[in-house]
């Protein structure tokens, strides 16, 4: 070990310096404060995206498959679909899976309460798992001869219509315009969107309910294994439709007012990121100053003895490295003890109705914990050099004077 290492190591553990060591203290509190908040910010965000998208995803798809129309309604005229387009699609190796839907605007009503709604016929087995997690009560089975239809809990509270008991769709202009259903199952997203007017069932009844055949829908949707290639792959899935009269969306132009707010949280992200590193650097170069101001005579002392300039800020560079790393250690024992408890167990709560989430939910993505801590710790240590420049300002003659 040379002199100056063993130099750093009495200085940083010397009991004498009760001043140094509550200055060394508080910096290391204040880059772990700054890192902690770094990295649950990013955890809740992530989270925070994931969760919303998710529910877009499972309950409206990735790219949806439908005749070109310059209507402006979620309710689409109807196709048939070929069973050799549905095998070239779940073909591809980023399919997930393929399901044919419809979608009817109707009424909902018990007794003298009524709710418009849209009505959405689906296939229950190829969709029932993504879906499952958001259903409250019940299933999607039926188990009597009447219409099942899923609704959400919004409506049953609305409508006053329980699990299990039956109401009525009706239909505008249609000659069976009034169905008697039943609910067998009740579900729940927290967004407004799917919870005030959505309403699921079977496709095969709604395909007998309008008189179409097994092959005729109002859409075809698709699911990816990642979503992240959503926009990526929409021209190579357009591409094979192999079709000039049918048109392909992907959820970001369905729901662009959602994605754009989400987008904003990421680069609220990233405003944070920024704050939070120069708090920190600012508390790393005040550190560092006070201390090189509080020791410009063992400076001196050292100059004297024939120290450079350069190992003189070795010894003050390690002192610096160790708070940082201090800092940073605890910085991540906090970060994600709290992190863990508040995805355990829910602490903070939100308004969902403007948060489409009841909780801050986390989500522990190490490979952005990993990029925090590199740019944090990169920028921590180039700061320390800032003051470090002063050092050789320090003249031992006028020091020596000076005492």
């Amino acid at each position: 070990m040379n002199w100056t290492a063993k130099l750093v190591k009495s200085l940083l553990f010397d009991q004498n310096k009760k001043k140094s060591i509550l200055i060394f203290s508080i910096s290391s509190f204040a880059i772990a404060l700054s890192l902690a908040i770094m990295i649950m910010a990013s955890f809740m965000i992530r989270g925070f995206e994931y969760t919303v998208e998710h529910k877009i995803f499972n309950f409206w798809s990735h790219y949806h498959i439908q005749p070109f129309s310059l209507a402006n309604s979620m309710e689409s005229k109807p196709f048939e679909v070929s069973s050799d387009m549905i095998r070239t699609l779940e073909r591809k190796k980023q399919t997930l899976a393929v399901q044919k839907s419809i979608l009817k605007g109707a009424i909902l009503r018990k007794k003298d309460q009524f709710e418009g709604v849209l009505l959405k016929g689906i296939e229950i087995q190829k969709v029932k798992s993504l879906m499952s997690p958001y259903i409250k009560e019940g299933d999607f089975n039926a188990t009597d001869s009447l219409m099942p239809i899923v609704i959400s809990d919004k409506l049953s509270a609305s409508l006053q219509v329980p699990l299990r008991k039956t109401c009525f769709l009706s239909f505008i202009n249609e000659e069976k315009s009034l169905v008697k259903c039943r609910v067998v199952g009740i579900f729940h997203t927290g967004m407004d969107e799917f919870d005030k007017s959505l309403v699921l069932t079977n496709i095969k009844d709604l395909q007998r309910l309008n008189g179409w055949n097994e092959h005729t829908v109002s859409e075809l949707e698709i699911y990816l294994k990642d979503p992240k290639q959503i926009k990526a792959l929409h021209s190579s899935y357009y591409q094979a439709i192999e079709s000039q009269e049918l048109d392909m969306k992907n959820i970001y132009d369905i729901y662009p007012h959602i994605f754009d707010w989400l987008e904003l949280m990421k680069q609220n992200e990233l405003i944070i990121l920024v704050i939070l590193l120069i708090v920190a650097s600012i508390n790393i170069i005040s550190t560092i100053s006070i201390f090189v101001l509080e020791n410009v005579q063992f400076t001196g002392v050292l100059k004297m003895l024939g120290a450079n300039d350069h190992s003189i800020r070795t010894i003050f560079f390690y002192q610096m490295l160790y708070i940082i790393l201090r800092g940073f250690l605890w910085g991540n024992i906090i970060a994600l003890g709290l992190s863990y408890i508040q995805y355990k167990f829910h602490l903070i709560h939100l308004d969902e109705q403007m948060y489409y989430v009841s909780f801050a939910p986390i989500l522990f993505d190490w490979l952005q914990w990993l990029i925090i801590n590199s740019i944090a710790l990169f920028f921590c240590i180039i700061t320390t050099f800032v003051p470090l420049m002063f050092i050789n300002k320090i003249s031992p003659i006028k020091i020596s004077e000076f005492k």
